[in-house]
């Protein structure tokens, strides 16, 4: 698969029901932006990969608190929510396409598995 099908790809498997990124740019942006100038993307996500930009590393960690928890300085009562830059999940997402293509997970492999989760 050529690098524009992983990009496009990637754009049309994010989520629809999330909100911005780090970057205050939303998924509905980013396909907004693939339909209109997709070279434009196109040389931004392949200049981001092989100049290692360092925006795309970071991320700002929100913690939230649990309910009902007895004590709020014990590490366990929070939830932590990582945001990062949306242009970087997209990004993810083509290396996890990448990797998909060359990794052959066995039946008995659930993990990692489109559709295949499991639940408790």
């Amino acid at each position: 698969m050529d690098p524009a099908c992983k990009l496009e790809s990637a754009i049309k498997r994010s989520p629809t029901n999330t909100g911005p990124g780090l970057d205050d740019i939303g998924y509905s942006f980013v396909r907004y932006w693939w339909k209109e100038k997709p070279d434009c993307l196109r040389q931004l996500v392949d200049y981001g990969l092989t100049n290692n930009i360092p925006y795309s590393h970071s991320a700002e960690v929100i913690l939230i608190p649990k309910a009902d928890k007895p004590r709020y300085d014990i590490v366990k009562s929070w939830r932590m929510i990582d945001l990062l830059p949306t242009i970087a999940k997209v990004v993810e997402e083509i290396v996890l396409i990448r990797i998909a293509g060359h990794v052959v997970l066995g039946e008995t492999q659930f993990g990692s598995r489109r559709k295949r989760g499991v639940h408790v």
